[in-house]
């Protein structure tokens, strides 16, 4: 709003020398693209509450009103890939019944964030359950992009003391997104990802392949997932009443994977790779991978012959002055 209306502070700069990443704190969201041209890789991540922090002070101020959060979308925990001139990793729009599911973030046991399915999902959920979403760890450079947040008290209606991390390290080349879960009781832990094309089963992962580019999908940890690959069907129409919560009126808005964890568990642990790439190109192959409590490594072997090699420090605290992770090429 700043820069929509003028603001003084907002000085004008060339695009060039405008660097193309930021962090918004008060929605906890963070966008990191690799360089202003067409053809730059790009990614949002959000992990914040629906009105941003700021909101949760005017819930006790402002006496006479009532919060609306009716446009927004149970989505806390998403990613968003644009790459290769495509849309890869999407959203299925806007709905009347807004489900967490219909995002690219987490499944505790089946189910979603606050008021899930509803039309305004945060209704009866404590609005400082949302606020405790948030990023807490955020290193942005040319190079990559690294942000971590904590989301488990937006699925408190079910499951209690529930934490949820995910952390994502974003380059030009892939996303790497990692999970984790950990709660006293057990449960089922499902991560989601959207296509405009329907997912399939390539090697050790999935690929979706739109007309000028692919998404791949590689999990990295752990073994035995269980996965779904289906059309999304959300409710939808072309009228209100259409559109309207409870409407049998439904409509097909893309494809999504799912990948649960085999069993319930107190804890569990996703790593995921997403790759885009242009239509037709090989996936890298992936070695030397080493997954421990609080660093993960792996290599890249790309089909021209280079080699990538990654190290990302999870406990990683900006304090330190050093980015937490290392991408070095051979």
């Amino acid at each position: 709003m700043d820069f929509l209306w003028c603001r003084q502070p907002v000085q004008p700069l060339p695009l060039e020398q405008i660097q193309p990443y930021q962090y918004f704190a008060d929605q906890d969201v963070v966008a990191w693209r690799s360089s202003w041209e067409t053809n730059a890789t790009c990614y949002l991540f959000r992990c914040g509450p629906p009105l941003g922090h700021a909101a949760a002070a005017k819930t006790g101020q402002l006496k006479d009103w009532v919060m609306n959060c009716g446009h927004v979308h149970p989505d806390i925990g998403a990613f968003y890939l644009y790459a290769k001139g495509a849309y890869l990793a999407v959203t299925t729009g806007y709905t009347a019944e807004k489900w967490t599911r219909d995002h690219n973030t987490l499944l505790v046991d089946g189910k979603g964030q606050a008021a899930d399915g509803s039309y305004h999902n945060e209704h009866g959920f404590p609005y400082a359950n949302l606020d405790h979403a948030r990023i807490d760890r955020c290193y942005l450079t040319n190079t990559y992009g690294f942000a971590s947040g904590e989301f488990g008290s937006a699925y408190s209606r079910q499951p209690t003391n529930l934490k949820l991390r995910r952390s994502a390290l974003m380059t030009e080349r892939w996303l790497l997104l990692v999970d984790d879960m950990a709660a006293p009781a057990e449960h089922i832990l499902t991560w989601l990802c959207h296509a405009d094309a329907p997912f399939q089963a390539e090697g050790t992962g999935f690929a979706a392949h739109l007309p000028n580019a692919t998404l791949a999908v590689i999990p990295l940890s752990p073994a035995g997932l269980a996965s779904k690959l289906e059309p999304t069907i959300v409710g939808g129409g072309t009228t209100l009443a259409e559109t309207k919560p409870g409407s049998k009126t439904t409509t097909q808005r893309g494809y999504h994977l799912n990948l649960s964890t085999a069993q319930p568990s107190k804890r569990a642990r996703f790593v995921t790779l997403l790759v885009p790439l242009q239509s037709n190109a090989k996936l890298p192959e992936i070695h030397a991978i080493a997954i421990e409590q609080d660093q993960i490594q792996f290599g890249l072997k790309w089909p021209d012959g280079k080699t990538e090699k990654v190290n990302l420090n999870l406990c990683w605290r900006p304090e330190g002055g050093i980015g937490p992770a290392t991408i070095n090429f051979e």
